[in-house]
């Protein structure tokens, strides 16, 4: 997963495409936010490539406010301007993505496997195929622990300067930022 990363990294011809879901921390079935970064290797220097971040707000649930287990951040997207859309629209926007990049895609996620659960509860298929590398995974493999890791613990492990979490835009920009970090400091380390 590492190799895969690092590999697609240096060759500067693969998109990393992460995505993270937000629910209702009352009702898991209530998906309230999809964030989606794209960062396109092959639009320049790493080093100057920014992701791109979308920060779908889902219409039929904007009346649910988390803030009982974790923070609601829903309405403080730091990379653009959130786009309010149904539930129908708002998988349709995230198969477009991945439709547009096909065999360029690599999946990037932090304990993806979540997010790829509820991505397939909303319709959204992924290819089978699909190159897949998790944040919490590498952080593992990379530290010798089988704890979990927040997404926080991570950025500040990093050095990245980050605000509202728990937003899904947010996060899955973040992701990706970390991931690339992942890849330079543990690079260094050889």
């Amino acid at each position: 997963m590492e190799q895969l990363a690092r590999q697609s990294i240096e060759d500067k011809k693969m998109v990393f495409i992460s995505v993270d879901i937000e629910v209702y921390e009352l009702n898991h079935n209530c998906v309230t936010e999809i964030g989606v970064a794209v960062l396109d290797l092959r639009k320049g220097n790493t080093k100057d490539v920014k992701p791109v971040g979308r920060h779908l707000r889902v219409k039929e649930y904007m009346h649910l406010k988390n803030g009982k287990f974790v923070e609601d951040a829903s309405e403080k997207f730091e990379f653009g301007t959130s786009e309010i859309l149904t539930l129908k629209q708002s998988a349709e926007e995230v198969k477009k993505i991945f439709e547009e990049y096909k065999d360029r895609a690599i999946f990037v996620g932090h304990d993806g496997a979540n997010d790829v659960r509820y991505l397939r509860q909303l319709g959204v298929e992924l290819p089978e195929e699909l190159p897949m590398v998790d944040t919490l995974t590498l952080w593992k493999i990379n530290h010798g622990e089988d704890e979990q890791s927040t997404l926080g613990r991570l950025l500040m492990e990093y050095d990245i300067r980050s605000w509202n979490l728990h937003n899904a835009g947010n996060d899955a920009y973040y992701t990706v930022q970390v991931l690339m970090a992942m890849c330079v400091s543990e690079a260094g380390k050889e």
